[in-house]
């Protein structure tokens, strides 16, 4: 094997750049949860956050334009933004304050049994969930005595604290024990309360910066990397290395965090935060160094060839698929990590949960470039169309099994089994509605229709998601999400397979009628594009699962 030196600083780069994201950007929602905000709040800033990435990246890319000279000093400012963003999630200390409680160590709690502690005096307030104390504090069954408490003192000390998702040894039963609190998420009436803490603002502050530079600096990769390697260069060897960073980064930051925080329930991420800020200074320093920036490319004088397809109800449709592809993606992709900690609670999973959620990651890169390779093979015998009706199909039995695994209290290793869907779901639902997008475009505008299309996937689908997805998580818990997510899934395959009835999907000859002689040029470029993997699309295919 042979390997071109001239290429191996934006192999490098690309390692560098994904292996840094890698330990941080897919699990901001759980990082959210861990500092005490709900699943619904957390989903709902990384979906504003996505949004703002529509605005702002296509101003920073014309900054860039504008100022020429300074387009090197802008791409090295946009990978240290995005670096310290991330890596300083790590001084936002937990919301609230820590709360204790001293007592006897009881079982027998609540309708299904359980651990609880009965205090000896007073506890801190905020500790949650209680129960009424019976008169056995060995083997306590559920007493349907008055809540009313006429004296605050004497309520709290006749009440029973239960430890939930803790797995406690015989051996400590009726043992004095002292439980601290060291972290919990904001739920009820006092959730409002976060509004005004300042760790929330920081934690907003930074998820906004590190999202909005990750973005940016991603179409800046794609731009240095087809500069650099020329049109006759293997786009896919460059971006693989990006793929090994992302996949293998999270496994080791995983196992590092669960070395760290030994059986606490709350993880200690410092060594994630650690191995983002080492392999981001690197490449930062790599980029300065070896990486030259070319030109970036608008695409606001080709809008007036987009506005006729723009027009047309059948592209109008065709979006709407893409973003609710995308939203299908980041639901069962990133949302399923929260699912898998509320799993392992209480069990020996808990020790090694952060290992598992990186294998998830690995899996789901793992599977994704195979289904990449043979998309061709799919679109040439069924269509891209009728591949997107099959990544559907496909959600609808990812979904339900996350649904299962969660409801049935399956293993925790079964959600990594579902995983290995992502591989058709993402590698062949993504990589067909790029190639169906290069097939509608005018000639000449073929950068723009991806740029649109990648617009409705990653942004508006990857939004929708999070903030639907965090906001039924919260209300009916990850189980019920996933059934929900399933029936949607379902609804969505059959109306896409009406929208073909109805609006059948534009054929060559139409195409060639509606734009003239230039399609053929067209056609060919398109063609070359894609086995170069150089649209748009392609470059963009980053694993940010957020």
């Amino acid at each position: 094997m042979r390997i071109n030196s001239k290429l191996l600083p934006l192999k490098l780069h690309y390692f560098c750049f994904f292996g840094c994201a890698s330990p941080i950007i897919p699990f901001l929602v759980v990082v959210g949860t861990e500092l005490g905000l709900p699943v619904s709040l957390t989903g709902a800033l990384i979906a504003a956050s996505l949004m703002m990435v529509v605005l702002l990246k296509p101003a920073i890319s014309a900054i860039s334009d504008a100022f020429p000279s300074h387009r090197r000093f802008i791409f090295l400012l946009t990978l240290t933004v995005m670096v310290a963003s991330l890596s300083s999630i790590a001084f936002i200390p937990r919301m609230g304050r820590e709360i204790r409680v001293e007592g006897v160590l009881v079982r027998g709690v609540g309708d299904g049994g359980g651990e609880g502690v009965k205090p000896e005096s007073v506890p801190d307030a905020g500790l949650g969930t209680r129960e009424p104390v019976p008169e056995d504090p060995v083997l306590l069954t559920k007493d349907d005595e008055d809540e009313e408490e006429e004296d605050q003192t004497v309520g709290e000390r006749t009440r029973l604290y239960r430890l939930e998702g803790v797995n406690i040894s015989d051996q400590l039963v009726t043992s004095n024990i002292s439980v601290w609190c060291g972290g919990g998420e904001w739920c009820g009436e006092g959730c409002g309360e976060v509004w005004w803490l300042w760790q929330f603002w920081g934690y907003t502050a930074l998820l906004h910066s590190g999202t909005i530079a990750f973005k940016t600096a991603i179409s800046i990769n794609d731009a240095i990397a087809v500069d650099t390697i020329g049109p006759d260069g293997d786009y896919g060897s460059q971006r693989v290395w990006g793929t090994f960073g992302w996949g293998l980064m999270g496994p080791l930051s995983g196992c590092l965090i669960d070395w760290c925080s030994g059986t606490s329930l709350i993880k200690d991420y410092t060594p994630a935060f650690l191995v983002c800020f080492v392999l981001g200074i690197t490449d930062v320093l790599l980029a300065a160094s070896t990486i030259k920036v070319p030109k970036m490319k608008t695409n606001i004088g080709q809008l007036k060839s987009v506005l006729p397809l723009l027009q047309q109800p059948r592209f109008l449709v065709f979006c709407a698929f893409v973003v609710l592809n995308g939203a299908f993606n980041i639901i069962a992709a990133t949302l399923v990590l929260i699912m898998q900690k509320d799993m392992a609670e209480g069990t020996w999973y808990m020790s090694h949960i952060k290992l598992i959620q990186g294998l998830t990651l690995f899996v789901q890169c793992g599977t994704e470039a195979p289904f990449m390779a043979v998309t061709n093979w799919f679109l040439r015998r069924l269509g891209a169309h009728h591949v997107t009706s099959l990544v559907f199909g496909l959600y609808v039995v990812r979904m339900l099994g996350h649904g299962a695994a969660g409801a049935y209290n399956w293993p925790l290793w079964t959600t990594l089994v579902v995983e290995m869907l992502n591989g058709p779901c993402y590698g062949l639902g993504f990589t067909a509605t790029v190639v169906y997008s290069s097939r509608i475009s005018p000639p000449g505008a073929s950068t723009t229709v991806q740029s649109l299309t990648n617009l409705c996937y990653e942004s508006f689908g990857f939004a929708l998601g999070m903030f639907g997805g965090g906001l039924i998580y919260s209300w009916l818990g990850g189980p019920w999400l996933y059934l929900v997510g399933a029936v949607v899934a379902a609804l969505t395959f059959v109306l896409h397979l009406i929208s073909q009835r109805v609006m059948p999907p534009e054929g060559e000859e139409t195409k060639k009628q509606s734009y003239g002689s230039s399609w053929e040029e067209e056609t060919e470029k398109l063609k070359t594009e894609v086995e170069e993997g150089l649209l748009t699309g392609g470059g963009e295919e980053v694993k940010e699962k957020a």
